[in-house]
């Protein structure tokens, strides 16, 4: 069976086809009137399809969640991922600096001051990425029903991911570790830790939303029937129709400027 969009972009195709159709016939008329002395003082006749207006009549035979739409699906998902892999690894560095009363031990103010000018936000943010990308599939899982394609998030997983790279990134090294031992009374890696997981815990929850907007906005396919035939013997009310309008625009090619010694040519508006 067709889909609704193959039925609607046919017509659409083959209004612009007749315009075309029209200029080739409009052509070969030219030359007439130029070789003809007389026909040359009049103008070249040629048809013009200014506004299209058709009603389509049709019968819905089938709606289901479309599969070839996976790809699409996989792409936007890639964007959450490069989106939260930035704002999360932002949120963390923010969060680093801990409480105010950590934040009062300008040593370790200094230090994270230092990580960053060291490149360790880049490196949080390409790990925290790549981790996305790897793990892809057990972090957004899909479950295909005949009514939709449910999309989940494992918001325990991923968070567990990235605690494992900022333990792995930050409170493993050297210079982390000496600093916590050196204000051990203050307990520096404990206060950190709970103002970065709870930063990342609101941004997950953003990444979430974003999940189930993705998940209620996949596309369906509309599958159809138009011949004549099979409408006439159906009844009515199970007969739909659409009234499609569309202005048709014509464009010609035009020079408009010259770079490197060739010239650049663009479809512009009449």
């Amino acid at each position: 069976m067709p889909q609704l969009h193959n039925v609607i972009g046919a017509v659409l195709r083959d209004i612009a086809q007749a315009r075309v159709t029209s200029d080739f016939y409009s052509r070969e008329v030219s030359q007439y009137y130029e070789k003809d002395s007389l026909l040359r003082l009049f103008p070249v006749p040629r048809s013009e399809i200014r506004e299209v207006e058709f009603e389509l009549k049709f019968s819905i035979t089938d709606v289901d969640i479309d599969p070839s739409r996976q790809n699409e699906r996989d792409v936007k998902v890639s964007d959450i991922f490069t989106r939260y892999s930035e704002s999360i690894g932002e949120d963390i560095f923010i969060n680093l600096r801990g409480s105010r009363t950590i934040q009062k031990i300008e040593e370790w103010a200094g230090l994270i001051r230092k990580l960053e000018n060291d490149g360790l936000l880049l490196e949080l943010k390409n790990a925290i990425l790549q981790f996305f990308e790897d793990k892809s599939r057990d972090i957004v899982t899909e479950e295909t029903t005949e009514d939709a394609i449910n999309l989940e998030l494992d918001m325990d997983y991923v968070r567990d991911g990235i605690k494992e790279i900022v333990d792995r990134l930050v409170y493993q090294r050297a210079d982390v570790v000496e600093m916590n031992e050196k204000y051990k009374d203050d307990n520096i890696l404990a206060s950190v830790n709970r103002s970065v997981s709870r930063g990342f815990h609101d941004q997950l929850s953003g990444m979430n939303n974003d999940i189930e907007i993705l998940e209620a906005s996949q596309e369906y396919k509309v599958d159809v029937d138009v011949t004549a035939g099979k409408l006439f013997e159906l009844p009515e009310a199970a007969i739909s129709s659409i009234k499609v309008t569309t202005d048709i625009r014509n464009y010609t090619w035009s020079q408009v400027e010259e770079k490197d010694n060739k010239v650049i040519r663009r479809l512009v508006p009449e």
